[in-house]
């Protein structure tokens, strides 16, 4: 019964106008939602934390995978330097006074502080009707038994037009 009244409560969300969505935000985050934050990612956050304390919130292995997941770009933007945005690590092509060479740090430094998917996922995509199941393997992606790359290379493929691959795919 209670499952059936939150999917209810979830369904009117998106009956509400963009002040009624904001002032749910404030009466559950208790501040005011982040300035830019878009009406859909403004009802997601509020239907999740609607469910979450209905039902309950990440189960222990997803808390323990999200904590991972923060460690693991700390310390890629880290390897950048303090001064450096996250997303700035690997993009130098000489080394600094000091800086570290070895193979191994040069893979760290050159891998993307944000994982894209982990390795035995699948995105899937509809695009123009048709439906694009991509399988994410330690090599890159595969998709219709092609290994690509990047999912940028895929994105290009599918729609024979330049796109940022984790937007394409929606992460």
């Amino acid at each position: 019964m209670a499952r059936a009244t939150i999917a209810e409560r979830v369904a009117t969300l998106g009956d509400l106008s963009r002040s009624e969505l904001t002032d749910l935000w404030v009466k559950q985050y208790g501040v005011a939602p982040p300035l830019g934050m878009r009406q859909p990612q403004l009802l997601r956050a509020v239907a999740y934390h609607l469910q979450e304390k209905q039902i309950g919130g990440l189960s222990p292995l997803g808390k323990r995978l999200l904590k991972a997941a923060v460690k693991r770009v700390s310390r890629q933007s880290k390897t950048a330097g303090e001064d450096a945005p996250a997303f700035a690590a690997g993009v130098s092509n000489g080394a600094t006074q000091g800086e570290d060479t070895s193979p191994t740090a040069k893979a760290r430094r050159s891998a993307s502080p944000y994982a894209v998917a982990l390795p035995r996922s699948r995105l899937i995509r509809e695009w123009n009707g048709r439906r694009y199941v991509v399988e994410v393997v330690k090599q890159g992606f595969i998709m219709d038994g092609k290994t690509y790359r990047s999912l940028s290379a895929i994105a290009l493929r599918i729609t024979g037009t330049q796109w940022s691959g984790p937007r394409f795919f929606g992460l």
